[in-house]
C-alpha cells in the first residue's frame, strides 16, 4: 500500500504534472481509437480531412514546441513529402507550402499574443521584397481589367500566381526572424544535404532509386535543387574547417558524383549543371579573386565556344523561346508598369502567332514571365532584392571567420548567382501557374530559406573594428 501511496500527487505542480499527463493520455488513446474503428468505415474525402487535421495538429504541435525547428521541417515537407490537398487544376498544394502557410500563421499570431515576438531588426533586403510583393497585389488588381477581347486567367489561377509571390516572400522572412542562433541553420543545411546525397545515391544504386521515385515529387528535384544541393556542399567542404576531415571528404564524393549524375549522364538538361557549375565559380571567384581573374581571361574563349555549341545544339528551343520573348513584349505593351497580372498573359497569347500556331504558351524565362505579370516595377523589386541580399552576403564575409557561418555565406552568395542563371533557362524562382504550377515551389523554396538565413546570420553576428567574430544569441521568447 505505501508503494502504491508514493505515486499519489501531493504538490500542486506534481498534480497539474499528472492532469497534464491524463490528457494526453487521452488525447493519443481517442486519437488512435478513431482512426483504427472510425476512419475506415468514413467516405473517403472525410478520411483525407481527417487525416490533414491529424498531421496539422502534429505540425502544430511541433511548431508550438520548436518554432525554429518548424523551419527546417519546411525542407523535407517539400523534398520528399509526396502528400498534397488538390485544388480542382493540375496542381495541388503540397507539403511544404502547407507547412510554410502554418509556419507563417503560427508566426503572426504569436507575434499578436506575445506582442514582442514579432519585432523586425532592418535588413537591406527587406525593402524590395515588401515592395515586390506589393507590386504583384496591384498586378493583381490591374489584372482584372479587360486589356484584350478575351478574358483573363481564371480567378482561382490569379490568386494561386499571387500566393507564389506571398509565400516566397513569406519563407525569406520566416528563415530571417524566426531562427536565432546557429542550431536551425545547420540543421536546415545538414538536413538538405542529407536529403541530396540519398537522392544521388539512388542514381548508382536502382533499389534505392525505385523507392525515391515514389517519395519524390519531379517537382522538387528542379534546377534549384541541384543548384543549391551543389553551392552548399561545396561551400561546406572547402571554408568549413571545423568539419572533421571525414565529413568534408564525404561532401566532396557527394560534389563529383552530383556533377557526374548533372552533367554526364543528363547533359542535355542543361538547367541541371550550368546554374550549379556557375554557382560553385561565384565561389571561387569571391574567394581568390587573383586566380580567377586569370583564369577568366584565359578561359573567356573556351567558355564562349561551349555557349555557341549548347546554343547549336538546342537550336528549336532557343528560336522559340526568343519568339515567345518578342511576342509577350507586345503583349506588355498594354500595361508596362505593373504588366497584365498573375497568370493572365497565358491566355492572350493565342491572340499572336508564334512560328504559324495560335496557342497557348509561356515564356520559359523567369524575367520575361516576371514582366509580363508585374511589368517594369516588378522586375525591378526582383533584381533589386536580388543585388542586397548578394550585397549582404558581401558584407558578411568581413565580419565573420573560418568555419560554418563562413562557409554557409559563401554557399548562399554562389546559390543567389546560380539562381539568377537558372532562372534564364526556364527555371523557376517564382513558379508560373501554367507551367510547373504550385509543385514547382518543392524546389524554388529551397532558394527563399537559404537566403533568408542571410539575414538570420546578419541578426547572429555583431562584430567592432579589430575584434573576431561573436555570436549572439537572443532568448527564446525574444525577437
Amino acid at each position: 500500500m505505501g508503494t502504491f501511496l508514493s505515486y499519489i500527487p501531493r504538490t500542486g505542480e506534481q498534480r497539474d504534472r499528472a492532469r497534464i499527463f491524463v490528457i494526453r493520455c487521452l488525447i493519443i488513446g481517442s486519437t488512435i481509437g478513431i482512426c483504427v474503428y472510425v476512419v475506415p468505415h468514413l467516405p473517403r474525402l472525410q478520411q483525407l480531412l481527417i487525416v490533414v487535421a491529424v498531421i496539422g495538429l502534429g505540425a502544430m504541435m511541433l511548431l508550438l514546441h520548436d518554432s525554429d525547428m518548424g523551419v527546417v521541417a519546411i525542407i523535407p515537407a517539400c523534398l520528399v513529402v509526396p502528400f498534397e490537398i488538390g485544388t480542382g487544376s493540375n496542381t495541388g498544394l503540397n507539403a511544404g507550402i502547407l507547412l510554410l502557410f502554418l509556419t507563417l500563421c503560427l508566426w503572426v499570431f504569436q507575434g499578436i499574443v506575445r506582442h514582442k515576438s514579432m519585432r523586425f531588426v532592418w535588413s537591406r533586403p527587406i525593402l524590395p521584397l515588401q515592395l515586390l510583393v506589393l507590386t504583384a497585389v496591384l498586378a493583381f488588381a490591374v489584372g482584372q481589367m479587360h486589356w484584350f477581347p478575351v478574358s483573363g486567367a481564371p480567378i482561382r489561377a490569379q490568386i494561386g500566381g499571387l500566393f507564389v509571390f506571398i509565400l516566397s516572400a513569406g519563407a525569406f522572412l520566416v528563415t530571417a526572424y524566426k531562427i536565432r542562433d546557429l542550431r536551425p541553420l545547420q540543421w536546415m543545411t545538414g538536413v538538405f544535404l542529407a536529403i541530396g546525397a540519398v537522392f544521388i545515391i539512388g542514381y548508382y544504386v536502382p533499389p534505392l532509386g525505385t523507392i525515391l521515385s515514389h517519395l519524390v515529387d519531379p517537382g522538387a528535384t528542379g534546377s534549384l535543387f541541384w543548384t543549391w544541393l551543389i553551392a552548399l556542399a561545396f561551400s561546406q567542404a572547402l571554408f568549413n574547417w571545423q568539419l572533421p576531415i571525414s565529413v568534408r571528404l564525404g561532401l566532396c564524393c557527394l560534389l563529383i558524383a552530383t556533377f557526374y549524375v548533372a552533367f554526364i549522364q543528363n547533359y542535355d538538361w542543361k538547367s541541371g549543371w550550368l546554374p550549379p557549375l556557375v554557382a560553385v565559380a561565384t565561389m571561387v571567384v569571391i574567394r581568390w579573386k587573383k586566380i580567377s581573374l586569370f583564369a577568366v581571361v584565359i578561359g573567356m574563349g573556351p567558355a564562349l565556344g561551349v555557349l555557341s555549341n549548347l546554343i547549336a545544339g538546342d537550336q528549336y528551343s532557343y528560336m522559340t523561346r526568343v519568339e515567345a520573348g518578342r511576342i509577350l513584349l507586345e503583349i506588355i505593351k498594354k500595361d508596362p508598369i505593373l504588366g497584365l497580372g498573375p497568370a493572365n498573359y497565358y491566355w492572350y497569347t493565342p491572340l499572336y502567332s508564334i512560328l504559324g500556331w495560335n496557342v497557348q504558351f509561356n515564356s520559359h524565362n523567369q524575367y520575361i514571365d516576371l514582366l509580363a505579370q508585374t511589368g517594369i516595377s516588378g522586375i525591378f523589386c526582383y533584381f533589386w532584392f536580388a543585388f542586397e541580399v548578394g550585397w549582404l552576403g558581401l558584407q558578411l564575409l568581413k565580419r565573420v571567420s573560418g568555419g560554418f557561418l563562413d562557409a554557409y555565406v559563401y554557399g548562399v552568395l554562389g546559390g543567389l548567382v546560380g539562381t539568377l542563371v537558372a532562372g534564364s533557362l526556364g527555371d523557376w524562382v517564382l513558379p508560373f501557374v501554367y507551367n510547373i504550377g504550385l509543385r514547382g515551389m518543392r524546389a524554388s523554396l529551397l532558394a527563399w530559406l537559404f537566403m533568408g538565413g542571410l539575414v538570420a546570420v546578419s541578426r547572429l553576428v555583431s562584430s567592432t573594428p579589430g575584434e573576431a567574430l561573436s555570436i549572439k544569441i537572443e532568448p527564446a521568447g525574444q525577437y
